[in-house]
């Protein structure tokens, strides 16, 4: 059996699913908090170059992040047969739009798979959910891990599939790596990725300074100078999470004013820690080994240049849209799905909720909303055909 090492925190989502991943395949590895333990902090980033998490070894092989797909061929784990199941829906996705209409199918009586490669999606990364319903303030992960709990009251006919569909077909085929589905209807609930700036620099100081999730990396930045770069909800959120660790976080706004809601901007102007500079756009992301500076386009105290330890973007997502685009789907603009009051897209069975739709207003509530009403118009439209 090969040696696993994996060099994680006990906040990072990933780091949580690729350890879930080692302990359903029966893998032992060894953990090391780079959080608690300052010298495995060292070793990961002298031994990766990475300063974000998690960083796993395979013997001499490195797998950056939670890519379920590599430590399978590298661990050998799928020696089965692809098996091809029936069912009456498949739910694309499994975050907690996903969760929430397979419990609704799961009323429906509706035979349901939900496939997605990690449970949760976006909405883990979130420190605070102050905004749902019945909440006054929760954790990403905890609302996750209630939802899917509450999921689990119908698992005689909904079934959760850890995997990436690599084709689809229309009525209605999804081929994966480790199954073949056949469904009369589909939910498209794959929700979003983060959005890049697509300035120099980006990919080049990715995992070296540049990041996309504080939750997971900003306990690297302990006492250190940190940038958030966003005007809305979430780099409010992620700047405030960051003060927790950083000694100065730098919100860099492209507008002149901040987009979240108006309870969020009481919380941020509060916090001495953080200072707003607005009107500003990153040209560019400099450093050596790791970032140590960006350039944006105004001055600020006299030049151009800030100096930092690292930056976190969070300036929106992306519809993951790729494989609806397959089935002929019609998209918007900006790649998001399009759908009727109804959740219909205009394929008839196939149907779509949340992030991943062209839907103005994007919050986990609505999302979870679009998620039932779509579960609803699938049962009509399996019981009428």
């Amino acid at each position: 059996m090969p040696k696993v090492i994996i060099y994680s925190t006990k906040t990072c989502p990933f780091c949580i699913a690729a350890k879930e991943f080692f302990k359903k395949n029966k893998i032992k590895y060894k953990n090391y908090d780079v959080n608690t333990n300052k010298k495995a902090a060292e070793e990961m980033i002298k031994k990766s170059g990475q300063q974000g998490v998690p960083v796993i070894f395979v013997d001499e092989e490195m797998v950056l992040g939670f890519n379920e797909g590599k430590l399978t061929e590298l661990l050998k784990t799928d020696e089965t047969k692809i098996k091809t199941k029936k069912y009456d829906l498949a739910i694309i996705g499994s975050g907690i739009v996903g969760i929430a209409s397979s419990m609704y199918a799961g009323r429906f009586n509706l035979k349901t798979a939900v496939i997605g490669e990690s449970v949760g999606g976006l909405i883990k990364m979130a420190d605070r959910v102050e905004n749902y319903p019945g909440f006054g303030n929760i954790s990403g992960t905890d609302l996750v891990k209630k939802m899917k709990e509450h999921a689990g009251d119908y698992k005689e006919n909904v079934h959760f599939i850890e995997g990436k569909i690599k084709k689809i077909k229309k009525y209605f085929q999804l081929l994966g790596d480790k199954f073949k589905i056949i469904s009369k209807a589909i939910i498209f609930a794959t929700g979003s990725r983060w959005k890049e700036l697509r300035v120099p620099g980006e990919r080049k100081f990715s995992g070296k300074g540049v990041h996309y999730c504080g939750l997971c990396d900003g306990t690297l930045y302990k006492n250190k100078i940190v940038a958030v770069i966003g005007g809305g909800d979430g780099a409010v959120n992620e700047a405030m999470l960051l003060t927790r660790y950083a000694k100065k976080v730098f919100l860099i706004v492209r507008k002149d004013k901040l987009k979240a809601e108006p309870a969020n901007k009481k919380i941020i102007q509060k916090n001495k820690k953080i200072e707003i500079i607005y009107n500003a756009n990153v040209l560019e992301i400099l450093g050596g080994a790791k970032v140590n500076s960006i350039k944006i386009d105004r001055n600020y105290k006299g030049k151009n240049k800030i100096s930092l330890d690292a930056i976190f973007i969070s300036i929106g997502q992306t519809p993951r849209s790729e494989l609806a685009k397959e089935l002929k789907i019609k998209l918007n603009k900006s790649g998001g799905i399009k759908i009727n009051r109804y959740s219909e897209t205009n394929i008839p069975g196939v149907f779509a909720a949340g992030d991943v739709t062209d839907s103005e207003f994007k919050q986990a509530i609505t999302g979870v909303g679009e998620g039932i009403h779509a579960t609803q118009k699938t049962y009509e439209y399996i019981t009428q055909n």
